[in-house]
């Protein structure tokens, strides 16, 4: 089990993503899991930065890793006002596939196996699909 502390900087995306994506092959998942795992937690902690903790360098991401067997389950919660659990369900892609933003709740429920959204905190969890 790892917990990461994180300022809200662009290093911080970095941080989770290297350990996110290490204790991913550590637990033996595959290199396309590893793949979703990472981008998956990248857009997760850029939102948690940008969105939940208005880019406010003091406020902290907290990434929480926890292997269960072959299933990586990760949680990153922020200092901000969360999402709710129907934004994550009904999240999709922008009718304006030239618009730079709008994709990150679509690409984190698609890339993980399961999705939780419950205030400041996402739930994720990844494991090999067949």
């Amino acid at each position: 089990m790892v917990t990461l502390a994180l300022p809200s900087t662009p290093e911080s995306v970095t941080r989770a993503v290297e350990a996110a994506e290490g204790l991913s092959v550590q637990i033996g998942l595959s290199e396309e899991t590893t793949s979703r795992v990472g981008l998956a937690v990248a857009e997760a902690v850029a939102n948690a930065i940008e969105h939940g903790n208005r880019g406010i360098e003091s406020s902290e991401v907290r990434v929480h890793l926890a292997p269960e067997a072959r299933v990586l389950h990760v949680t990153i919660q922020d200092e901000g006002h969360g999402v709710d659990s129907e934004q994550l369900r009904e999240a999709s892609l922008p009718d304006d596939p030239l618009q730079t933003g709008g994709r990150g709740l679509f690409l984190i429920r698609e890339l993980s196996d399961r999705a939780e959204a419950a205030g400041t905190r996402l739930s994720l969890w990844f494991s090999d699909r067949s």
